[in-house]
């Protein structure tokens, strides 16, 4: 284990699969599995060709493009720029994080506002291109929505490609599948091999390691090797850095795993490769989303379920026939069609069905910032304290972020829950009357 590396790393770059870097291994393909109702997902981009996109997109020539920020931009490593107070990086952003965040079109174009203001605009379905300003969220939105126009152009703001640390060590080290793993941005990557002993991190963004450097040659480059009962880390500064907008010729290069003669393995087949032209390859066109375009796995407002698992059992709501009489059933999609007419007319159009196998009908909205789940099963009204809704015997649990009714209804039992979205804060307020007039319609 590489011990003294902290790295969020969550979205595999070359080779194939999207996950968390411990425990079991998830190997989604580029298409989900299709859910219960038949109807393909949407399929993820080709990795290969957005990699190659992002390695010829100078960012510091983003934000210097005319009218896009004021301040001059700088380099100090190939995947980031920063200009005066904004900062542009390419980072993962997956399904999870999308949901948790207000979802925005900002220069025409679909993005991801999280609550620090950090403005991400996906490229694929797991990494976006993050514009962030010290907390502004009015300055970044504007900067991140000029430089959409940019990103957007082929032509503008693209020059030679340049080697990423993913790329590097796929090359060096000729890994098993699905082993390698972007860090916190582009600038970094880790594989994670078969043992502890195989693993390893490249890193452009890295700090210079804590402890005392002895100073070393490897592959003719002068590098600083730092070594303790953990780790062995490599650090050296690599030519060439022919950005115009580079503070110094050079940049920082890190190589960490847990034995020095693996590390010193590393680093000098990256140091020679370095040295050389990184290879072209077929970029991805358009690099953005349009507002509408599926950038996740799943299907229309599926998308905005908060976990993962509903929404892998969920398709948008279907036109089907709905009961003359309110009982219960286990078909999601019935449920939808129940319910639909008088959620959007208490809750507004925002609200749109999806059916969740095993779970009932959720009505979520592009915002995430309200919830309402809706089902009919057979039984009777479980414990907890009685009391009427809409002249029937109901429970009501007021929850911190949430409120769950169970109303008796013929021979079932109307659920419904109205809870705060993944991106929102609290409940709005008149929430429960609008749930109780939903039942209202339902049973009455």
């Amino acid at each position: 284990m590489i011990a003294r590396i902290v790295v969020v790393l969550v979205v595999l770059v070359v080779g194939g699969c999207v996950g968390a870097p411990t425990g079991e291994q998830e190997r989604p393909a580029t298409s989900s599995p299709t859910p219960p109702g038949g109807q393909a997902r949407p399929k993820d981009r080709d990795r290969e060709a957005v990699l190659a996109a992002l390695r010829e997109v100078d960012l510091c020539a983003v934000l210097d493009a005319p009218d896009v920020t004021n301040d001059e931009p700088v380099a100090s490593e190939p995947f980031s720029c920063t200009a005066g107070p904004v900062r542009v990086a390419v980072v993962p952003l997956g399904h999870e994080e999308r949901v948790s965040m207000a979802a925005r079109v900002v220069g025409g174009v679909k993005a991801y506002v999280d609550d620090r203001c950090v403005v991400h605009l996906p490229v694929s379905f797991t990494v976006a291109v993050a514009f962030s300003a010290g907390g502004s969220c009015q300055a970044v939105t504007e900067v991140a929505a000029r430089a959409s126009a940019v990103l957007a152009d082929p032509a503008a703001a693209r020059g030679r490609p340049r080697w990423d640390p993913c790329t590097v060590l796929d090359a060096v080290l000729e890994p098993e599948p699905d082993r390698l793993f972007l860090g916190t941005e582009l600038g970094a990557c880790q594989y994670l091999g078969v043992a502890p002993e195989q693993e390893a991190l490249l890193s452009f963004v890295e700090p210079t390691p804590a402890g005392r450097a002895r100073a070393a040659t490897v592959g003719g480059t002068d590098v600083a090797i730092y070594e303790d009962d953990d780790n062995c880390g490599i650090r050296w500064r690599q030519r060439p850095f022919d950005s115009p907008y580079a503070q110094t010729q050079d940049y920082p290069v890190t190589v960490f795993s847990v034995d020095c003669a693996y590390s010193t393995r590393l680093a000098e087949g990256a140091i020679g490769l370095l040295g050389q032209p990184a290879p072209r390859g077929e970029p991805q066109r358009p690099l953005l989303y349009g507002p509408d375009e599926p950038d996740g796995p799943y299907l229309g407002y599926c998308a905005y379920l908060a976990d993962d698992n509903d929404a892998r059992r969920c398709e948008p709501a279907r036109d089907v026939p709905v009961p003359d009489e309110l009982t219960g059933t286990d078909d999601p999609q019935v449920m939808c069609a129940m319910a639909a007419d008088s959620v959007r007319e208490r809750f507004g159009d925002a609200l749109r069905p999806v059916a969740v196998a095993g779970e009932g009908c959720h009505f979520v909205g592009r915002e995430r910032v309200l919830v309402v789940t809706f089902a009919v099963r057979k039984g009777v009204v479980g414990d907890g304290e009685v009391t009427t809704v809409a002249g029937r015997r109901a429970v009501v649990e007021t929850r911190d972020g949430g409120i769950d009714h169970a109303v008796a209804a013929g021979d079932g039992v109307v659920e419904l829950t109205v809870e705060v979205g993944p991106a929102g804060a609290e409940l709005p307020a008149g929430s429960d009357t609008k749930a109780e007039a939903v039942i209202g319609d339902l049973v009455g």
